[in-house]
This record gives structure tokens, C-alpha cells and sequence, in this order.
């Protein structure tokens, strides 16, 4: 086994204020909260310890170690070699530059009920319902009051969309408006759609477009091992949960770059790989998260877990089962 240390180093003032007010003190306004706080910043300073700052014959050169400096604008990195130790780096490279004082926020929605959701059936390309097309329309009143609006002072925020490839995001997606805004000084297009392969659906490969009930009857064997373990098993020429997770790593790792409010139309199979990444979901429970259709789950990372709330878009209406729901 071989052991990195990760050291970050940033001597802005403004982060260490902002840390002070959104981690071990939120919600505790009083100045003894905020004394305490520098106290025992001003302690861990004393006993801090910095990797292999002896100079050139610091023996502690000999260990593996990546430090980050002032939000990127410096990477040192040493004995890092190897499958693991680069996909480590390279997550920390990509992520190391991001304004930590911007509370990251995700939106997660299922697409519109589409025509095989109504037939209780998986996978294909169809288009939305009625209902599926009335959820797009109040997912475009969403998007525009609660993504791309600060709640508190109305102002308007650059904001991003992404979508699978399939037509049923990309329809329910598409109402939701794309005007040009300012964004310190340059034009920025706001919710401009990016459509992404990998977001794409967990392929049912031979399954494709069948029901449940009828991979029963036609592939008993197939729906005996997917329930005994479900996040290896793989459709007969199609894919598993781990697949699915291997194409979502390079998208995990956009998101971790990005500080602006992002919404994903997407699938119930991808999505909850997603939020079990955020919520620390152990991945052989992921398979087994619901989320519901007309429902979008906004995710909050920060420093110890994540926070989570759920919207309702249609709340007199029931979609039924849709044959996915509790597969």
C-alpha cells in the first residue's frame, strides 16, 4: 500500500473568514464562536508542520506527497507514479483551482415521464407524455426562479445545464431559456445546454425496451443474478453499475471543477450513482436509491457531508409506476 500526503496551502484571508463563518461556527453569530475560532487557528499554526520544507536534503522527500498552493497557482508533486497515485493527481490538479468560498450546488431530475416510463418499460429512445411534457414546462419555472436566481437578493447567477444524449432529456430540458448575460465583464450564455454520451441511461443490451416482468419470463436466469447482486451484474450485451460508474469518473471530475449552480437531466440509473459519489452512499447500496419522477433532488457538498432537499414539480399529479422506480 502506498501512502500520499496532500497538503494545501493558501494564505488568503478571505477563505480562512469564510471557513470561519460556514464550517465549525454556522449558525453561532457571536464573537466568543468567532474568537474561539482564531484561537485555535493561531494553535494549529504553532504546531503545523509542512512536508519536506528542509530543503534539498529533507529526508521527507523520499515520501509521496502532492502540495497545492495558494488555489493552484503552484503544484509540487513527488514520487507520485503509478495507475492510482495519477488518478489521484490528476482529480487534485483539476479540483485544487476552484473558489472553495462558492458554495457548490447540484440539481438532479429524472427526465419527463416518457411513453416506455407509462408502459412500465426500459431503456429505448422515446419520446415524453402529457405529463412528461408538463413536467418540462415547470422544470423551466424551476430552473429560471431557483437555479439561476440567488433566493435571497434576486439576482440573477450564471448557471449551467447539462443532458444525456437521449431524447427524453433533451425534451424536458429544452423550454428552459438561454438568454446572454454579463459575468465579470465577458458575455456568458445562461443554462446553454451540453449533451453528454455519458449520461446516457445503463444499457439493457438484449433487455432493451422489454418490462421487467417480461426479462423474468424470457431471461429468468438473467433477473435471478441481477437480484442477487445488482451493481456487478451486467445486461446480456449491455452494461453494469460499474460501467456506468468507469464513464461517470471523467464527468465527476468537470462537475469538481465547476462553482456555478448545475442542473442534470438525466436518468434514474446514472443519477443515483452521482448522488451516492456526494452523499457517501456505499456503492453497493447505490443501485438501490430512488429517485422519483417529478422530483428534483438539489445536493449541497461542504466540507463534512452533504446536504439534501427535494422539490415536488407536479404534486397533483402521480405518475404511476413506471417499471423503474424499485429496479
Amino acid at each position: 500500500m502506498q501512502i500520499i500526503f496532500v497538503e494545501l496551502i493558501n494564505s488568503d484571508t478571505m477563505i480562512h473568514e469564510k471557513e470561519m463563518a460556514d464550517q465549525d461556527v454556522a449558525g453561532a453569530a457571536s464573537l466568543d464562536s468567532a474568537e474561539d475560532y482564531r484561537a485555535r487557528v493561531a494553535h494549529y499554526k504553532r504546531h503545523y508542520e509542512p512536508i519536506a520544507s528542509g530543503g534539498p536534503d529533507d529526508p521527507e522527500h523520499e515520501f509521496s506527497y502532492i502540495k497545492c498552493i495558494e488555489n493552484g497557482k503552484q503544484i509540487i508533486m513527488n514520487k507520485i507514479k503509478g495507475y492510482m497515485p495519477g488518478r489521484v493527481a490528476q482529480f487534485i490538479t483539476n479540483c485544487c483551482h476552484c473558489h472553495w468560498t462558492t458554495k457548490k450546488k447540484l440539481f438532479l431530475t429524472r427526465h419527463g415521464q416518457s411513453e416506455y416510463n407509462a408502459m412500465g418499460r426500459i431503456g429505448g429512445d422515446p419520446d415524453l407524455t402529457e405529463m412528461g411534457e408538463r413536467y418540462a414546462l415547470a422544470l423551466k419555472d424551476f430552473a429560471e426562479s431557483a437555479i439561476c436566481r440567488d433566493l435571497e437578493t434576486g439576482k440573477e447567477l450564471p448557471a449551467r445545464l447539462w443532458t444525456s444524449s437521449l431524447k427524453r432529456t433533451r425534451r424536458t430540458a429544452r423550454h428552459i431559456a438561454n438568454p446572454t448575460i454579463i459575468r465579470d465583464g465577458y458575455p456568458w450564455i445562461q443554462m446553454k445546454p451540453r449533451i453528454w454520451s455519458n449520461l446516457d441511461e445503463i444499457y439493457a443490451g438484449a433487455c432493451d425496451g422489454m418490462t421487467y416482468r417480461e426479462i423474468e419470463e424470457q431471461f429468468a436466469k438473467e433477473a435471478i443474478a441481477r437480484k442477487k447482486d445488482k451493481l456487478t451484474y451486467r445486461y446480456p450485451r449491455g452494461e453494469s453499475y460499474l460501467d456506468v460508474i468507469q464513464r461517470l469518473e471523467p464527468l465527476i471530475q468537470e462537475i469538481e471543477r465547476h462553482r456555478e449552480p448545475l442542473i442534470i437531466v438525466g436518468h434514474q440509473g446514472v443519477l443515483r450513482m452521482i448522488k451516492a459519489y456526494y452523499k457517501g452512499i456505499p456503492r453497493e447500496e447505490a443501485p438501490h436509491q430512488t429517485l422519483k419522477l417529478n422530483h428534483v433532488t438539489e445536493l449541497i457538498p461542504h466540507a463534512y457531508g452533504c446536504d439534501e432537499k427535494l422539490y415536488n414539480l407536479l404534486p397533483d399529479e402521480t405518475p404511476g409506476d413506471d417499471g423503474q422506480t424499485k429496479h
